[in-house]
């Protein structure tokens, strides 16, 4: 019987790929989870105030986009190939030792969880991604399943298009509690528009670009003229936005105004809806 690591997976799946006749998975569907109260593995990193409302019922002021429901449609469809690799192999006697649990619900009093997979009791979660750098989110995720289920260990895939890289990732108990404690803890809700965090609250902006900020170099196209305070330009990510920014309407995209003097002051004027379709020309 052969360790569950990052070559084995690597084998079965390629195993898999090469005799090209792929089987069709039952379809398991969790649900939303739109009650649910207790943590998520998933979301045991980033913003508590965002993390309190969801798990409190509070509605979604701007739900997620029609691309980032793509993306997300493509990280099923590269999780949906590992998965059928694995089934396909506990099937076929060279293989008839492993046990496979695909989109497998997970949990607690307190925590709850889906594994992408669990072969013969490890986790293993596969991400569709652009990563090569390990982000300490998934990090958290897949200790969290290692936790739920008493695993020594879990597996993460980082899958880029034609490639991939898996890493073993160990069971740390002691910060999966740590990261549920200081979720459950919501921070102070924002007060203006100078706590919008990058990556959180709005897509990976910098700071510099989502702020008023002076012009370096005449613009022929746009009229601006060197010196001049130009908006700055910030579009949603978190599903909650609505609730800490009210200003921004069901709009997924705003400026940012400031005169000289308020720029000068480091003061923002002014926040308006962006009007994204009337400003593409569609």
């Amino acid at each position: 019987m052969k360790e569950i690591n990052e070559p084995f997976l690597r084998e079965v799946h390629e195993k898999y790929l090469r005799q090209r006749e792929r089987i069709t998975l039952t379809p398991k569907q969790i649900g939303d989870r739109a009650s649910e109260n207790r943590f998520r593995a998933s979301r045991l990193y980033g913003c508590s105030i965002a993390d309190h409302y969801a798990r409190t019922g509070v509605p979604h002021t701007h739900p997620h986009s029609y691309s980032l429901l793509q993306r997300f449609e493509q990280g099923n469809r590269v999780a949906e190939s590992w998965q059928e690799a694995f089934v396909w192999a506990s099937r076929i006697p060279e293989y008839d030792w492993l046990e496979v649990e695909y989109e497998h619900p997970l949990e607690n009093d307190v925590l709850v969880g889906q594994a992408d997979l669990v072969v013969n009791g490890i986790p293993v979660e596969i991400k569709n991604t652009v990563r090569f750098e390990v982000f300490g989110g998934h990090l958290l995720q897949l200790m969290a399943y290692c936790y739920l289920m008493n695993a020594p260990y879990g597996l993460l895939v980082y899958q880029q298009d034609f490639k991939n890289l898996i890493y073993r990732v160990d069971s740390r108990p002691e910060l999966v509690r740590e990261a549920m404690a200081r979720m459950a803890i919501a921070d102070a809700k924002p007060e203006n528009v100078w706590e919008i965090r990058p990556g959180l609250c709005v897509m990976e902006n910098s700071i510099e670009e989502i702020m008023p900020r002076e012009a370096k170099r005449a613009n022929t196209k746009t009229g601006t003229i060197k010196g001049d305070i130009v908006p700055g330009t910030g579009t949603v990510k978190c599903q909650f936005f609505g609730h800490c920014f009210p200003w921004i309407g069901n709009k997924n995209s705003f400026h940012t105004h400031a005169t000289k003097d308020e720029y000068d002051q480091g003061i923002v004027g002014a926040v308006t809806p962006r009007d994204t379709d009337h400003e593409q020309g569609n």
